[in-house]
């Protein structure tokens, strides 16, 4: 049975060690073993304290790391509000004050911002499974995606267009192109066919191939007005290029959904946390983007499995 101790028997046994006596002869007066009556009576010769002190190891996320991996971690995250954990692991390697460093995975990342409310996404809702889809593509550049969201503001007081082209298959940023729409304050301008062309061309030249289709929601721009009797001069453009126009449904966004999660992605990563840039700085920042999300970043899309898209398609 083991024998607890008090801090005024400890105090004794070491005042009797010093008188002269022997550990096993404490030990006996006591009835303790001769283990005890040495460790109580060498902390206190170290001058340690009398008290019982329990050492529990450190729990927790992260523990198991250097404190300024938590501290990188929540400063990546303040600044770049939508960076997700495996963003943020990217650039915990390239941080130059984290080098030779042991980084946590992308999971204990998560785990580790979970702790804050602040920084937990809300639940997803369940996506509706529709039944009308048209022949889906099969092959990269097959069918590429393009969308605009409209009036960004930005702290210099003007708004931006954001056009976002997206390869269906790999679900790839194909590029994204901001435009002028106007003063904060007043409606946004809307986008012209002459910048959704430009938006097009700078595709093609980017990447040195064309696709095949080009899918589109219904706004006017893309389809002409519904009192028109005839294709769009959009369509009609295309149709010379030889690309196939498919329209999704009316009232069916999740058909685009490559290029609506892309303009997420997009704006999350480069656009919130550098209104302050001009449209032109901006626009450096998501060229570089683009290509951090295409070529290094992984990509969480069904058909990339954790690759980035071009390592997932080189072709």
């Amino acid at each position: 049975m083991t024998i607890k101790t008090t801090t005024h028997q400890r105090h004794q046994m070491y005042k009797a060690h010093l008188s002269g006596q022997s550990y096993a002869a404490i030990a006996e007066t006591h009835g303790l073993s001769p283990s005890t009556v040495r460790r109580w009576c060498r902390r206190q010769r170290d001058g340690g304290s009398v008290r019982t002190e329990w050492h529990r190891p450190k729990r927790g996320a992260l523990s198991r790391f250097e404190p300024i991996i938590g501290y990188v971690i929540l400063r990546l995250r303040l600044e770049h509000p939508r960076w997700g954990p495996g963003t943020i692991l990217i650039h915990l390697r390239k941080r130059p004050s984290l080098t030779g460093q042991k980084l946590p995975s992308r999971p204990s990342i998560g785990r580790y911002l979970n702790q804050w409310q602040r920084f937990r996404r809300p639940r997803r809702r369940k996506s509706i499974v529709a039944s009308d889809r048209p022949a889906q593509p099969i092959r990269v550049h097959e069918c590429w995606q393009i969308d605009f969201k409209l009036g960004i503001q930005l702290e210099a007081g003007t708004q931006v267009n954001l056009h976002t082209v997206t390869d269906q298959v790999s679900s790839a940023c194909i590029t994204t192109q901001l435009t002028a729409a106007g003063k904060v304050g007043s409606l946004p301008s809307r986008v012209t066919e002459m910048e959704l062309q430009a938006t097009l061309r700078t595709a093609f030249h980017q990447w040195q191939t064309l696709p095949e289709i080009i899918q589109t929601d219904n706004e006017a721009v893309f389809v002409g007005h519904t009192s028109d009797h005839f294709p769009s001069r959009f369509t009609l453009w295309l149709t010379g290029l030889g690309f196939v126009h498919r329209r999704i449904r009316t009232g069916r966004p999740t058909r685009n959904a490559q290029v609506e999660r892309n303009h997420q992605t997009v704006r999350n990563y480069a656009i919130i946390g550098n209104e302050a840039l001009s449209r032109v700085q901006l626009q450096d920042i998501l060229g570089q983007s683009v290509e951090e999300l295409t070529h290094e970043l992984p990509s969480w899309a069904a058909n990339c499995q954790g690759r980035p898209p071009v390592q997932a398609y080189p072709e």
